[in-house]
């Protein structure tokens, strides 16, 4: 029987890593803490919720960030919790790209590694965890998970976040073909929904499915939640950080009582937003439909036309880049606003030159792969069809995006893939704000 401490790390590191205490130093906190969040914490009162986020991630950008951010942020009124990001295993990316014999493919190892870059300046690893397993051992792991969970008197429930290109008015869902849990959560964020143009401004009916509603308020509920998070909060900051708690206190005795307040009005706010429906067959086949334009922070998020197959585009200049000169300045400046960290992915690339030849920029590689420098025309036009390709691919990439966005929520590969523009960084931005005024 557990102790009941309402830690969610605790329990996902027990069941990730076992409870032999062999190699514990090894191991890593499931998630980051600092003085300005507050971990995710299991209540006994109501279901606690995880959503997980399966994907290609191919590799993951800006778009996948802000897609699971805005969905994690606008959940709050039904406790989520935490999110699980799943990179899918590297046998189904290849079957996913069979059909595109020139697309680079970066191993899970690889794709885990980019998710988790700058861990300790990006919040979304305070109440995000990438899983480095296979698929197979992720099931067995959420099991685990929530009979050790219910073991310590808590509920837990998954929800699957997937792009719009598998919720569709026309046609066979492709999210019936999915183990949804507790139901799916969607946004057209990171990629356009052809469910979002029905007439004035309503959404259409997705197929196999009742018409959409908003969702129930419950205003205590909200209320209590926001009350909840605002007493965490204070207790983490003066555990972490007595000087800044402190200081706040000095400045406004009533910081934490008005934080708490302005969260239960966003939240009001944005709920209201919020639309629901289910499968005309299955109550419990559940979709939630959390829009772009009116929720939290989505002025700061602009991610459309961001894709796996921009950025593979973007990383094809750098070949052709002058070492030190300021274009190579550039590409890296353009890749920064696609993905999480330029230069790891850069690293990552020049690490397996032969592999990433058409990007690589080291000496190394290019002599590695002077065969196909050689066929420069070989390279350069290689790398213009990619080009058009990749424009080809931009709305491609939609599709690409979003089924891997769908595919773990694939979108996650392009779903948050879908149209992205710099808006990434612009919702990083936002967020430290909002620590800032906490």
């Amino acid at each position: 029987m557990e102790t009941g401490t309402p830690d969610l790390g605790h329990y996902m590191a027990k069941c990730h890593y076992g409870s032999s205490s062999s190699s514990s130093s090894n191991r890593k906190g499931i998630f980051k803490h600092s003085s300005a969040c507050r971990p995710p914490l299991l209540r006994d009162d109501r279901p606690n919720r995880i959503i997980w986020y399966p994907g290609a991630f191919n590799p993951p950008h800006r778009g996948h960030e802000a897609f699971i951010r805005h969905c994690f942020e606008n959940t709050q009124d039904i406790n989520v919790i935490a999110v699980i990001i799943l990179p899918r295993d590297d046998d189904w990316v290849t079957e996913k790209y069979s059909d595109q014999p020139g697309r680079v493919l970066f191993t899970k190892e690889e794709r885990v590694r980019l998710w988790r870059c700058k861990e300790n300046v990006n919040d979304l690893h305070e109440w995000s965890m990438v899983y480095d397993r296979s698929e197979d051992e992720f099931d067995s792991f959420q099991k685990r998970l929530i009979k050790r969970v219910k073991a310590a008197g808590f509920e837990l429930r998954f929800m699957l976040a997937m792009g719009p290109d598998y919720l569709s008015c026309h046609g066979r869902p492709g999210w019936f073909d999915y183990d949804m849990g507790d139901g799916i959560v969607v946004s057209d964020v990171a990629r356009s929904a052809d469910f979002t143009n029905g007439k004035g401004g309503k959404l259409e009916r997705l197929a196999g499915c009742v018409p959409w509603e908003h969702v129930t308020e419950d205003k205590e509920a909200m209320r209590q939640q926001v009350k909840r998070h605002a007493k965490s909060l204070q207790e983490c900051t003066f555990q972490h950080d007595p000087e800044r708690y402190d200081a706040k206190l000095k400045k406004d005795p009533y910081h934490f009582e008005k934080v708490a307040d302005r969260r239960y009005r966003e939240t009001k706010r944005n709920s209201r937003k919020v639309m629901v429906c289910h499968s005309k067959r299955d109550r419990h086949k559940r979709v939630r439909f959390i829009p772009a334009a009116g929720t939290v922070r989505a002025s700061a998020i602009n991610t459309r036309g961001i894709s796996a197959t921009r950025v593979e585009k973007v990383l094809s200049k750098l070949k052709r880049a002058k070492r030190g000169a300021r274009s190579l300045a550039a590409v890296m400046k353009e890749l920064e606003s696609l993905v999480l960290d330029p230069e790891i992915l850069v690293k990552v690339c020049d690490t397996n030159a032969r592999r990433f030849k058409k990007f690589t920029r080291s000496d190394e590689a290019v002599s590695d792969s002077e065969e196909d420098a050689s066929d420069s025309g070989g390279d350069g036009s290689d790398s213009d069809q990619d080009g058009s390709d990749s424009d080809r691919d931009g709305s491609d990439s939609d599709e690409d995006g979003n089924q891997s966005d769908e595919d773990g929520s694939d979108s996650s590969d392009d779903a948050s893939d879908p149209n992205g523009d710099e808006s990434g960084s612009g919702e990083d931005a936002s967020d430290s704000d909002e620590d800032d005024s906490d």
